[in-house]
């Protein structure tokens, strides 16, 4: 959503993974923003197939951290009025063969905080090496976490649950059988 909305705000918005096969599969989940008018696509520096090499041809782009740390040393950034840069998993993105390109590339986004609007979200579910980067990037650091119940289910909260799911199978039966018959 954040994505979305910079790119419809005419920002350029640029997630980053950490190789080629997780850049592919994230660019299969902006295929609904497609439909909405957004331009999404993956960064393609080497030439050799036919997929836009410009930041500027998309308005979501996504690369692997090679293409993107390549990007980010260019002035293809400030050029195109790149607004948001997203990390996914950057855990993964640490431990790959090239790790000594992901501390380059923050500190790359950080100097271009001074020409541009640029906003930073670097998505990590190692809490240390999150929590570790925030203080070196005096960022503010927002953690989601899940409570995992620690006592046993009593035998009434099971029957709740069992009668809440059957009554949702009946409802979900009901909605789609006329919708098969008008198919037919």
């Amino acid at each position: 959503l954040a994505s979305a909305h910079h790119a419809h705000s005419g920002l350029r918005v640029l997630l980053i993974t950490h190789d080629r096969e997780s850049a592919e599969h994230c660019l299969s989940r902006l295929q609904p923003y497609q439909q909405i008018g957004l331009r999404c696509g993956l960064i393609d520096l080497s030439g050799l197939s036919d997929r836009p090499r410009e930041l500027g041809q998309l308005d979501l782009a996504v690369a692997p951290l090679e293409t993107a740390a390549l990007l980010l040393a260019s002035g293809e950034p400030v050029r195109c009025g790149l607004g948001l840069v997203i990390i996914e998993d950057l855990e993964l993105v640490a431990d790959e063969a090239d790790s000594e390109l992901w501390p380059l590339l923050l500190l790359r986004c950080q100097a271009l905080k001074a020409e541009l609007p640029l906003r930073m979200v670097a998505l990590c579910a190692d809490v240390a090496l999150g929590g570790k980067l925030g203080q070196v990037l005096h960022a503010a650091v927002v953690r989601d976490v899940q409570v995992a119940p620690t006592e046993p289910d009593t035998a009434s909260l099971l029957r709740a649950r069992a009668l809440h799911q059957l009554r949702g199978g009946l409802l979900a039966r009901r909605l789609s059988v006329p919708s098969a018959q008008a198919a037919i």
